[in-house]
């Protein structure tokens, strides 16, 4: 085994110990909605129940953070066909940028093919957030995260190259490292995933990137997009998994004319979002914990499955 490939190894297994939440009170983002799938408003603490391990919780802390700051991530899938369908997204990215924002508001622009790719840092400047749309290119900015292992490949007798072993399309990779630049922002935060689906050799696995989205405490939202019509069902569940998982949604790009509308529903539930809090004292096993949250009869809730706890 390449020694590139042990310090792979290394790292990914230091991955699974640094997504641990390392403090005693749990912030759970809760996006509650009524029967017409509009946001419900005015509740109060005591409209919600929470379950650790199924173990009731007392709220500790709660807020509905309409005038806390909103991160946003976007993370463009650049692989092969997929660039096609951020040219047709670019004006509604535009849009977005310019309707949605206020002034204490940031988003940072990711993409993703062989590598992992930070085009645009925090800003909340329309201006530079349209430059960057406008640059959306494979190779375009710099590499975020560990760059994927290389392997010789031979093409000849006597001639060898090194590849990527990573494939051309490492969308969970994507996510952990946008997921992981969110980790310690306060506030609102959510990443806006523009992908099929389709990972084709990403060094972090789908579970990974859930898990260290669900310590940044960060809602993964997907704007499906595919081509080959007849892997669309097996392609959206791990899409779905992600956005279940950390209380987000799949909106399914071909079936919008226009994405406007996705990223005003984005923002929109996001602008009337809640936030619990619990003390997780005594509960420090080092293992993966279920949330449970409960809400009043005829509302829906979307929240994280759940978080994972250091040991002490």
């Amino acid at each position: 085994m390449s020694m590139l490939v042990l310090l792979a190894s290394a790292l990914l297994l230091q991955d699974l110990a640094d997504i641990r939440v390392d403090v005693e009170l749990v912030r759970i983002p809760a996006m509650v909605s009524d029967r017409k799938g509009l946001p419900a408003k005015d509740l109060k603490a005591s409209d919600f129940t929470i379950r650790d391990n199924g173990i009731k919780r007392a709220v500790k802390y709660f807020a509905r953070d309409t005038d806390l700051p909103l991160t946003i991530g976007l993370v463009v899938d650049l692989s092969g066909s997929q660039r096609r369908f951020a040219e047709l997204h670019r004006r509604a990215m535009e849009q977005f940028f310019r309707q949605i924002l206020r002034p204490d508001d940031r988003v940072f622009i990711v993409t993703l093919e062989r590598d992992v790719r930070l085009v645009q840092d925090l800003t909340n400047s329309p201006q530079l957030l349209d430059a960057a749309v406008a640059r959306l290119r494979p190779r375009a900015g710099v590499r975020l995260g560990v760059p994927c292992p290389v392997k010789e490949m031979f093409i000849g007798v006597n001639r060898s190259v090194l590849v990527s072993s990573c494939g051309g399309s490492v969308i969970w990779d994507g996510v952990y490292y946008a997921a992981e630049k969110l980790r310690k922002i306060d506030g609102r935060k959510a990443l806006i995933v523009m992908t099929d689906g389709e990972d084709s050799g990403s060094p972090h696995n789908l579970q990974q990137a859930i898990g260290m989205a669900q310590t940044a405490e960060t809602l993964v939202y997907s704007i499906k997009n595919v081509i080959r019509r007849k892997l669309s069902d097996t392609i959206k569940k791990p899409l779905e998994k992600l956005a279940s998982e950390t209380g987000g949604e799949v909106f399914d790009g071909d079936k919008h004319r226009a994405s406007e509308a996705i990223f005003q529903k984005i923002q929109q539930e996001l602008r009337t979002q809640y936030v619990l809090g619990f003390n997780a004292e005594g509960a420090r096993d080092g293992a993966f914990h279920e949330l449970k949250v409960g809400v009043p009869r005829g509302l829906k809730v979307r929240t994280r499955s759940g978080y994972w706890m250091r040991k002490e």
